[in-house]
């Protein structure tokens, strides 16, 4: 990623992050929730509690937008719900309107873009792909 994000210097780069729970390393919930008590990842001596200060592109010269950020009501388990979705989109946009940034930009918020606020029965796929709120 990190080549793919120098590419960009002077301009923006738009990102769309997703991740897979690995329970080995890191537990989705609550890292993905903004709702960790303790430094889940440590990266370049830098702490982080939650999934998305996490997914930096690693070139501070370059201004990352989140392009799309939202979290499916259904269609895995028990990490799609409609309450878990609707605690990933508050605290997300808590976290982004508070202007604190991230550990490696504390200075500025990262541009971000909910997406996808409403179910898409009709798209083809993976049915967590379609249950979005």
């Amino acid at each position: 990623m990190v080549p793919i994000a120098q590419y960009f210097v002077g301009a923006p780069l738009l990102a769309n992050f997703t991740y897979i729970e690995n329970p080995r390393d890191v537990s989705l919930l609550p890292y993905a929730l903004f709702a960790s008590e303790s430094v889940v990842v440590t990266d370049d001596g830098l702490s982080y509690d939650n999934q998305f200060d996490a997914m930096e592109a690693g070139a501070p010269q370059v201004q990352v937008a989140v392009s799309e950020r939202g979290w499916p009501s259904d269609g895995n388990g028990n990490l799609t719900t409609p309450s878990i979705a609707q605690k990933y989109n508050s605290n997300l946009m808590r976290h982004v309107l508070s202007s604190h940034g991230t550990p490696r930009r504390a200075e500025k918020s990262i541009e971000t873009y909910l997406f996808a606020m409403f179910n898409e029965n009709m798209k083809p796929g993976e049915a967590v792909m379609r249950k979005i709120t």
